[in-house]
């Protein structure tokens, strides 16, 4: 039953004890926290009510109601429906509590002041109540844009950040320059981009993700538009494209609710989609940086947004003259898109399957853009459109051939060689090509260097896998141990090579440390000339050694030292 009265201060003090309870940089404590948020601002809690200190209510979370009870006084006993009772609060009794502290404070204020540190303080006094009923029918929003209007839709999202802004500057005025920047990805994504959505989505089900995306893309946009003024560190860059990760996370998965959807299209869906083109290709040419993201975005929202011919060849045409364009800038050898124009135009024509007409259009670019293929590559490998990768690997193959022989970007070279090396494994797995992936492998060394010798392993090809081992210089010593003792007990022949590099390359060190070390390994080696029935090969090898740095006076020494010596004098 309803009453007519909040205990104000049992909730506050609640709320006050969250900031003990819970630590923002625990991020089992941060989701928490945030998944309530967001239960809370997306309506899920409902049919709450308050008895004496006790608040009940129902959350809906997914496809899943639970019902609440707060104990106010006694927050241990509360209950839950979702059943974690080793549990005080779970997402659903946070809700809840947000729920009601939102009617006289702001859940979101309280969670912005908590995940940066600050004790929470009150921002505003709580209005009388005694003759408001707590679950009074709420006012009808009304929707404060068209519906059919992506330019009205743009202009709400910008009133939207205007207010955020001035609540951000408020609230941050205390903060360093430094502080305020790195913060602000984080709040364009967990603070602005829920107020986009607070308000009348447009009626049609596909129109209601439209406006999603759009608003996703505002975020986007706010992003990269601040990214410039984020202190220059390498922090800050992974902090915002953390977040810029996250948002292209939504506008995939919005993008291809809209692509799956078989609910018959509105006029106003229609239009919206028919003006989406041009803001896609804004974004793409709006800044130098994060050139992957934004080329990704383009990619993924062309591939499920723009369906129809007519809107493809209309943005390509607009992409080849703006091609064009910026061709000439790069000639005069000012800041240009030209590549960004290429990659897109290329896109266009791996969506209709013109993967020659693509392929001969990237190959004016530099090969340092194989960096950009990655999705194309992924998608028919993924699809096993073997026909169409085929082709692709040809290319992608030469690209990347002329690309690590280029200088610089090592860490680069190596991520793309094992992304790329990974679906040609696959490739030659379904179709019985396997030499295909070892020339690959041999090819893209030094780089393929990790997922050679795995595979070499997983053959039980240990010759050549010692061979790799020398090619690429690596001593014995940083060869793991667990791993020597599984070839050894294989056919430790394979393992001779690697041991008499290793004496060699202690000897020419010329110190007296060396030379013990030069002589554990040939201990070791005569170990293994022994059980492998060789004792003549040894005494041949070991006479040769002795013979050969005859004016090695302390590795001589150390050759006949001890009981396990190597020579006898």
């Amino acid at each position: 039953m309803l009453v007519n009265k909040i205990p104000k201060d049992k909730i506050k003090y609640c709320i006050e004890n969250l900031e003990t309870m819970f630590d923002p940089q625990v991020e089992r404590d941060y989701s928490m926290l945030k998944q309530a948020l967001s239960l809370f601002r997306n309506g899920a809690v409902y049919n709450a009510a308050i008895e004496g200190d006790t608040i009940t209510a129902a959350v809906q979370d997914k496809s899943d109601t639970y019902t609440t009870t707060l104990e106010l006084d006694f927050m241990e006993i509360s209950f839950c429906s979702c059943q974690l009772k080793d549990e005080i609060f779970c997402v659903h009794k946070l809700a809840t509590l947000f729920y009601i502290f939102s009617l006289f404070d702001s859940p979101g204020e309280f969670f912005n002041q908590w995940k940066e540190g600050f004790k929470y303080t009150a921002t505003e006094k709580m209005p009388p109540i005694t003759k408001k009923p707590i679950l009074e029918e709420p006012k009808k929003k009304e929707r404060t844009y068209q519906e059919d209007s992506l330019e009205s839709w743009l202009t709400f999202f910008n009133e939207k950040y205007i207010q955020f802004s001035k609540k951000r500057e408020a609230r941050m005025s205390t903060y360093w320059n430094y502080q305020r920047s790195t913060n602000l990805a984080e709040d364009l994504y967990e603070t602005f981009y829920p107020t986009l959505l607070d308000t009348v989505m447009p009626s049609s089900p596909i129109g209601e993700n439209l406006f999603h995306f759009h608003a996703a893309l505002s975020v986007f946009e706010k992003i990269l538009e601040n990214a410039a003024d984020i202190y220059s560190s390498s922090y800050s860059n992974h902090y915002t494209r953390k977040y810029l990760g996250e948002i292209l996370a939504d506008i995939a998965e919005l993008a291809f609710n809209v692509r799956k959807s078989i609910i018959e299209r509105t006029n106003a869906d229609e239009k919206i989609l028919s003006e989406t083109p041009e803001r896609l290709v804004n974004i793409l040419l709006m800044t130098r940086d994060f050139q992957y993201d934004r080329l990704y975005l383009f990619q993924i929202a062309c591939s499920n947004l723009i369906l129809t011919k007519e809107q493809l060849d209309s943005l390509k045409r607009k992409l080849l003259a703006r091609g064009k364009k910026e061709e000439k800038l790069k000639a005069l050898g000012k800041v240009n898109f030209s590549s960004e124009c290429r990659l897109a135009l290329a896109h266009l024509d791996f969506i209709v399957e013109k993967d020659k007409v693509a392929i001969k259009r990237l190959s004016d670019g530099p090969a340092n853009e194989v960096y950009y293929y990655t999705t194309w590559f992924k998608s028919l490998a993924q699809n096993k459109v073997w026909d169409r990768f085929k082709i692709w690997l040809s290319f992608i193959e030469k690209r990347m051939n002329e690309y690590i022989h280029q200088y610089g970007e090592q860490q680069l070279k190596r991520e793309l060689t094992t992304f790329y090396l990974f679906y040609i494994k696959g490739y030659a797995n379904e179709k019985g090509k396997e030499d295909v992936y070892i020339n690959t492998l041999q090819t893209w060394l030094p780089y393929s260097y990790g997922d050679f010798c795995d595979y070499l392993l997983e053959q039980k090809e240990f010759r050549m896998w010692t061979e790799l081992q020398l090619f690429a210089g690596i001593a014995i010593e940083n060869i793991d141990k667990g791993l020597l003792k599984e070839i050894e007990e294989k056919d430790r022949s394979c393992l001779l090579p690697l041991y008499h590099h290793a004496v060699e390359a202690a000897i020419s060190e010329k110190s007296r440390d060396a030379y013990k070390q030069a002589v554990k390994y040939l201990r070791k080696l005569r170990t293994h000339y022994k059980s492998l029935k060789k004792e003549d090969v040894w005494n041949s090898y070991i006479h040769m050694l002795s013979a050969k740095y005859k004016r090695l006076r302390a590795f001589q020494e150390e050759l006949r030292k001890g009981k396990g010596k190597l020579i006898n004098d």
